[in-house]
Formats: structure tokens, C-alpha cells, sequence
């Protein structure tokens, strides 16, 4: 089956490994997973997370590619809260930045803000937030989470490590979070400085009102 696999003649995995598995005691989660694999590539992606969760079952720590696998497969099937589950097992088992990022973007796109804001909290706190992207995005869930404050120390930091670039818009959202944080006079300098980059006068005025 292993050598068939390498091959791409997936109809044969499957017809070996489903044949072998009724004669076992125990399927090892490793056949699980090629039987899964198999299913995936011939588009059957239900039986493919049947097999594929039974692979998953089979231990206590499961491989980061076996869940990774997982991903895949909810992402077809559109099953977004075991998408959320996976990357869940994912972040704590297997911590890296794409992880963190996946959930929390998983989270926006099921309108829970909240739950986003949190994720980008730990995230903040390992350090995998190191683009100006991330950091921004971070900012806004603050500033939408009421937490302003919070929004324009995370920008003022990643001012002055030099990793959020300078941007109207950027400098703008660091303005509004500081008015929001009622400290009118620490945004007035980004205001003015967003004011020269703007193509329109609207922080012009702004400023003068």
C-alpha cells in the first residue's frame, strides 16, 4: 500500500488497506491516516475525516502533519469550528506563528472578536506578531474591544521598533486610539505628521477642529 502511495495509484491503497484492516485486530493510526490520505486525494473528504479522526484517536499526542492533514480536510468539508478545534491542538501542541494566525483569523471570520482579540493577546506575548500586518490588525481589535489604550501602546511600540510602517492610515489609528484613551495632546503629532501624507485635507481639518 505504502509502495502504491508513492505511486498515485490511490484505487489500489485503498482496496489493499480496507481489505488488510477487516483482518486485524487493531489498524495502527499511521494506516488510518494513508487510508485517509488516499480517500483525500480521490475528493471523498468525508470518509477521509472518518478515517483520518480515527487516526487522530489512535493517540494521546497526535503528529502535527496528522493534523495538519485535518485542517485540510474541515477546510473542504467547511466544517469551521473543528477548523478551530485543530488549530486549538495545534497552538498548544505544536506552537508556531501560522497557528496563531490561522485561529485568530478563523475566529474574525466567525464573528467572534472577542476570542480573536485573545488569541492575538498570546500571540503579542510569544512574540510571533512581527509584521507591521499583524501588529495593525491587533491594534483594530483592540480599539473595537474598547481596550484603546492597549491599541496605541501596541502601535507605539511597533513605531518605535520600526516594524509598523508609518502610514496615513496607520498614524490615523494610532491618533483615534489615543483619543479614545482621552489624550488628545500625545495624538496631535500623529495627526500632523498623518496630515502631510494624506491626499485629501480631512485630518487637516481634523486638526483644526
Amino acid at each position: 500500500a505504502q509502495l502504491y502511495m508513492v505511486l498515485e495509484n490511490y484505487g489500489r491503497v485503498m482496496s489493499l488497506l480496507e481489505a488488510w484492516r477487516t483482518k486485524v485486530e487493531v489498524v495502527s493510526g499511521d494506516a488510518w491516516m494513508m487510508l485517509a490520505g488516499a480517500y483525500a486525494q480521490q475528493k471523498n473528504f468525508k470518509t477521509a475525516m472518518t478515517y483520518g479522526e480515527n487516526a487522530i484517536k489512535s493517540k494521546a499526542n497526535p503528529k502535527e502533519r496528522w493534523l495538519g492533514f485535518m485542517l485540510s480536510v474541515y477546510f473542504e468539508l467547511g466544517k469551521k469550528w473543528d477548523v478551530v478545534a485543530t488549530l486549538k491542538r495545534l497552538v498548544s501542541t505544536y506552537p508556531k506563528k501560522s497557528y496563531w494566525l490561522q485561529l485568530a483569523g478563523m475566529y474574525l471570520e466567525l464573528e467572534r472578536e472577542n476570542e480573536a482579540l485573545a488569541v492575538y493577546d498570546l500571540a503579542y506575548s510569544q512574540n510571533y506578531l512581527e509584521e507591521s500586518k499583524d501588529l495593525v490588525q491587533y491594534a483594530r481589535l483592540a480599539l473595537n474591544g474598547n481596550v484603546s489604550y492597549k491599541a496605541a501602546s501596541i502601535l507605539e511600540k511597533g513605531f518605535k521598533d520600526g516594524i509598523v510602517e508609518r502610514t496615513e492610515k496607520n498614524l490615523k489609528l494610532m491618533a483615534n486610539a489615543l483619543l479614545m484613551s482621552r489624550e488628545p495632546k500625545r495624538a496631535l503629532p500623529y495627526l500632523r505628521e498623518g496630515a502631510q501624507l494624506a491626499d485629501t485635507g480631512e485630518l487637516h481639518l481634523f486638526i483644526r477642529s
